[in-house]
């Protein structure tokens, strides 16, 4: 299988020094050691964690630490397909993604963003997913369908049972010193009801001129 709000830094730490700073903000709790990582686990046992056996992985980085959330997150790739792995900071118990995670407020529940021109070719389905713990895994407890074509950022969590979503295009501009930005297509809320979540209707932008 390999096809924020995060308290230390955002997903996304790939290069020596990012990585090297999360480290850092785990306080001595996991370190690279050549191409795996030894975590030293709080109920005081220690796992070894690299690329997977049987998988293309080629390089894996920690990504980030959620406090909150008592996970590290390690990015996997083999330099075409990403995959990003939650270790949980207490007992090691591993949760798989193929996108990299925004945690809620108390680091009980993540969402998971998954589109992009050529998920299909990689085995992904466009959706948002809802994930929420169980012990140290995450288990999916909601998933909808996205329009692949699109691509969404997170906004914010106003609450463990709010996400707010940017849904937007990347809007080339003649001339322009940056070339693109972001054009907005609207913002949409996914909120918690009971035991479901559902989308709630938000803003809709003005088609780009």
């Amino acid at each position: 299988m390999l096809a924020a709000s995060l308290l230390s830094l955002p997903i996304g730490a790939r290069s020596g020094e990012d990585e090297a700073a999360v480290l850092a903000s785990t306080a001595g709790a996991v370190e690279r050691e050549g191409d795996h990582f030894v975590i030293h686990l709080r109920s005081g046992k220690t796992k070894l964690f690299g690329c997977p056996t049987k998988t293309d992985c080629t390089s894996v980085w920690l990504d980030a630490y959620d406090r909150l959330g008592r996970v590290f997150v390690f990015h996997l790739s083999d330099g075409d397909i990403d995959e990003y792995c939650l270790v949980d900071d207490r007992t090691g118990a591993t949760t798989y993604l193929d996108r990299a995670p925004s945690f809620s407020p108390n680091g009980e529940v993540a969402v998971e963003l998954v589109y992009g021109e050529f998920i299909a070719s990689f085995n992904q389905r466009p959706a948002i997913n809802i994930w929420r713990r169980v012990g140290g895994k995450f288990k999916r407890e909601w998933s909808t369908p996205l329009v692949a074509s699109y691509e969404y950022a997170v906004l914010g969590w106003p609450s463990g049972d709010r996400v707010d979503i940017f849904q937007y295009r990347n809007q080339y501009v003649p001339g322009s010193k940056d070339k693109y930005f972001k054009a907005g297509v609207r913002e949409f809320s996914v909120v918690r009801e009971g035991t479901d979540w559902r989308v709630a209707n938000g803003k809709v932008w003005p088609k780009p001129q």
